[in-house]
């Protein structure tokens, strides 16, 4: 799994990676979930046409663009940017099942901080 550190590793992978992939990978994603173009793009506040050209590969994807598409669609951009690395070959729920892992996680995570925040309003917490 890829993970970027920085906007400048994305711009620099959008710079370098076939356009076409990815927007091929944001058209799958997005049909996996059911969604048009029509309300992708209005999530983005941005024509369809405009969205179109995105997802055709007509118009390159930005990074702060691509950012917005991947919380539309509920993927991080690294799992995207994975799933287009891999020729589109993973299927979309095995994403969403990452997805769903590490929302759980942090969820889990989330639980176990509170919990230490309650101990130590409390006096309860060990040094």
């Amino acid at each position: 799994m890829c993970c970027f550190v920085s906007y400048y590793e994305i711009a620099n992978f959008l710079n370098t990676c076939g356009s076409m992939d990815l927007a091929l990978t944001i058209r799958i994603l997005r049909e996996y979930k059911h969604f048009t173009q029509e309300y992708v793009a209005i999530q983005l506040g941005v024509s369809q046409k405009v969205y179109s050209n995105l997802e055709n590969g007509v118009t390159r994807i930005q990074a702060a663009t691509f950012y917005e598409i991947s919380k539309v669609l509920g993927f991080t951009m690294d799992e995207i940017v994975q799933f287009s690395l891999q020729g589109n070959k993973v299927r979309p729920e095995q994403l969403e099942q990452v997805s769903n892992a590490t929302i759980e996680q942090l969820y889990l995570r989330l639980d176990q901080l509170e919990q230490e925040i309650s101990d130590l309003k409390s006096g309860k917490a060990s040094p």
